[in-house]
């Protein structure tokens, strides 16, 4: 029988921000989330001497394409639209040559007849169920010709303690239960009922992403000086295994 948490059906129930407000607004908070977008810009930026072809899923609202240069000649992003992210997509982008936006919510709504250079997720991957995970990144693997880049949060060891407490005791909640954030803190992920956040492990889908590609490099973000295990945020390059 695992500990009830009261939390759990919406942590963030009094708070009616929008989400670009939550994680984008001026201070710290903002400045962790925005750090993803800069590692990735870096990342694309040193591995890409000519415009191309990206792919994001999980894009949201598009931000990304701000953070990319040389900028891609096409640019397609794929999200399930939670929050209106694709509805403030298509105004914000509307008539810009190339950035094309679509609703996906299984590895099924990819493109299945087009290939791109590049493949980028973040903050995704943890909110994708078990058992559409395998062919979602298989999916990625089979469209990503050159490389692709990954950010996921770290929800595991002393961060996710600090974390998860300062949510639960200071910010009005959290997905976890006392005993997630006791095993999370340890590692031991696989004694805590999957939800979102909720007992993602970023070592395991490294190992999952093993299988389908070839894992450059695993970082932690924002402090680049500090191992991934010590971040609030894990950046993941990879690149194809035939390529």
């Amino acid at each position: 029988m695992t500990e009830q948490n009261p939390d759990l059906a919406n942590p963030w129930a009094e708070d009616t921000r929008s989400y670009n407000e939550r994680l984008f607004g001026p201070g710290f908070r903002g400045w962790v989330h925005k750090s993803r977008f800069r590692w990735v810009g870096s990342q694309y930026a040193a591995r890409r001497a000519k415009p191309g072809k990206v792919i994001e899923i999980g894009c949201f609202d598009g931000k990304t394409f701000d953070y990319l240069q040389p900028r891609p000649l096409r640019y397609l992003g794929l999200d399930a639209n939670h929050e209106g992210g694709l509805d403030i997509a298509a105004s914000r982008w509307a008539g810009v040559e190339g950035v094309d936006f679509g609703l996906c919510v299984t590895a099924d709504d990819m493109p299945h007849d087009e290939t791109f250079d590049v493949g980028i997720s973040m903050e995704t991957f943890e909110h994708v169920p078990e058992e559409i995970l395998d062919g979602s990144i298989d999916r990625l693997a089979e469209v990503t010709e050159d490389f692709a880049l990954i950010t996921v949060p770290n929800e595991i060891g002393p961060i996710c303690f600090v974390k998860q407490t300062l949510k639960k005791l200071v910010l009005g909640g959290s997905q976890f239960t006392w005993s997630d954030i006791f095993n999370a803190t340890f590692g031991r992920t696989d004694r805590i009922d999957r939800l979102d956040h909720r007992g993602f492990n970023y070592r395991r889908l490294v190992r999952r992403l093993e299988r389908s590609f070839r894992v450059v490099a695993v970082r932690g973000i924002p402090f680049t000086f500090l191992p991934a295990y010590l971040n609030v945020t894990v950046g993941i390059v990879l690149e194809p295994k035939d390529g």
